[in-house]
C-alpha cells in the first residue's frame, strides 16, 4: 500500500476496501528505530496516504519498539514528521512489545 492508488493491484485494492468498511479503531505502528527496513519519512507517508481511508474512525498510532528509539530520541526533522500525523481522532501511544512496556495500556485505548 506504499504506493499510489493507480499503481495498486487488485489484492492492494481489496485492502484498501477492507480498511473503508471497519467499524473498529485502527492501530497503525510505526518502527521510529527503522529496523523494520523503511525510513521514518516512508511510514509516515504511508499514514499520510491512509489516513483518509480511517475519517471518522479512532486512530491509535503505536510508536512500537521504544526499547530501541523515542520520538523523544529522535532527530528535530523526524520530529516534525511524526507531530505531521496529529489529527482530531489520532492518538498517540508508545510501547515494545519485546519488553512489553506500554503494550497494556495499548490495550486499553484500543
Amino acid at each position: 500500500l506504499d504506493h499510489s492508488l493507480e499503481e495498486r493491484n487488485t489484492i492492494e485494492m481489496q485492502s484498501v476496501t477492507a480498511l473503508v468498511h471497519l467499524k473498529a479503531a485502527v492501530l497503525y505502528f510505526i518502527d521510529l528505530s527503522e529496523v523494520c527496513g523503511y525510513s521514518i519519512r516512508e511510514q509516515v507517508s504511508l499514514f499520510q496516504n491512509l489516513k483518509p481511508l480511517f475519517e471518522g474512525k479512532p486512530l491509535v498510532v503505536v510508536f512500537n519498539k521504544s526499547d530501541m528509539k523515542t520520538v523523544d530520541q529522535c532527530t528535530p526533522e523526524e520530529q516534525a514528521l511524526v507531530k505531521a500525523m496529529e489529527g482530531p481522532n489520532v492518538q498517540f501511544v508508545t510501547c515494545s512489545t519485546l519488553t512489553e512496556e506500554g503494550v497494556s495500556g495499548l490495550k486499553t485505548v484500543a
